[in-house]
């Protein structure tokens, strides 16, 4: 969360901005720009997940802005939104190009986007046995040489059928903003690890911790940027460099 709070921040320099949270959820940005107060929209596809987030609009404010919608289809004008921000959703969709279209759309020309994404090639997916042989597997399957039967599918590298946590490849996603109208002027680096064998971390919490925290510091300066590509997950800051046709 501090990551994409701090990206808000910097870009808002102290002036209260108009700001659509996609994907909402259970509320908890809503509920920090409503307290930095930001003009705050939420949208989600999860009618569950809004009455959740009214509970904790509520607290701050009773003039509720929250939607019901699917984010290729978002219920507002043109330019609408100084700021986007899109956390924890992209891995779930099955085309982001019409997500990321949509974005574009409701954005302002000097707006940006706050975006998350989970990476394929993290530390626990390269050193873990258990993930080498989940995505040994996906491998197969997508060769047509092995078969995966429903009950097997799970959420790791990919194997769910229906795209659910899916995870990208850095240059990926930057081609994949990029043929969509956007460029990226920040990212953070979001958490390292935990280092397991079989899912069983080799470390205890609190060195886990320490060393997520130690490299996540190290990765998020210049002469660290290179260790992204082992990162958890990453933060992006997107503009658009022209509007997309």
């Amino acid at each position: 969360m501090r990551n994409a709070l701090h990206l808000l921040e910097n870009f808002s320099n102290n002036k209260l901005l108009k700001i659509l949270d996609v994907g909402c959820g259970t509320g908890h940005y809503i509920e920090q720009m409503l307290l930095r107060k930001h003009n705050v929209f939420g949208n989600d596809v999860a009618f569950g997940m809004l009455i959740k987030s009214k509970d904790k609009y509520s607290r701050i404010s009773q003039n509720h802005k929250l939607s019901l919608s699917n984010i290729e289809k978002l219920p507002f004008q043109n330019s609408s939104f100084d700021a986007v921000l899109c956390i924890g959703v992209i891995e779930y969709l099955p085309d982001i190009h019409k997500a990321l279209r949509e974005l574009n759309r409701i954005v302002k020309e000097d707006g940006i986007i706050i975006i998350s994404a989970p990476n394929l090639l993290s530390i626990k997916f390269l050193t873990d046995p258990y993930y080498l042989k989940r995505g040994a597997e996906y491998l197969l399957h997508k060769m047509g040489l092995r078969k995966i039967n429903s009950g097997q599918i799970t959420s790791d590298v990919s194997m769910n059928q229906d795209f659910k946590n899916r995870r990208f490849r850095f240059r990926e996603l930057i081609d994949t903003f990029y043929n969509n109208g956007f460029k990226v002027t920040a990212c953070k680096n979001v958490s390292f690890g935990p280092v397991s064998f079989f899912l069983k971390p080799l470390f205890s919490l609190k060195n886990n911790i320490g060393f997520s925290r130690w490299l996540e510091n190290i990765s998020n300066k210049k002469f660290g940027s290179f260790l992204r590509i082992f990162a958890n997950r990453w933060v992006f800051e997107l503009r658009k460099y022209r509007s997309h046709e």
